[in-house]
């Protein structure tokens, strides 16, 4: 989902876009002040949403650690 509504931040990312950005003369700062703040807003609340109701699930995760050794000189 947040894939497809970055499409939005640019007028060359989205197939829909492409085809009538130069048409309505839509350039890349018309995009992110029509379009694109609220797709970063959209991609926030959403990953914001999904992890608040996982968190339990989120929390039990074993993240393995790196164990990283000096390097020989």
């Amino acid at each position: 989902m947040n894939v497809s509504i970055g499409g939005t931040l640019t007028h060359f990312a989205a197939p829909p876009v492409l085809m009538v950005a130069s048409k309505w003369e839509w350039d890349t700062p018309f995009m992110l002040t029509s379009f694109g703040w609220k797709a970063v807003v959209s991609c926030l609340f959403s990953t914001a949403l999904v992890a608040g109701v996982f968190r339990k699930e989120l929390q039990g995760l074993d993240v393995p650690t790196l164990k990283v050794s000096p390097i020989p000189v």
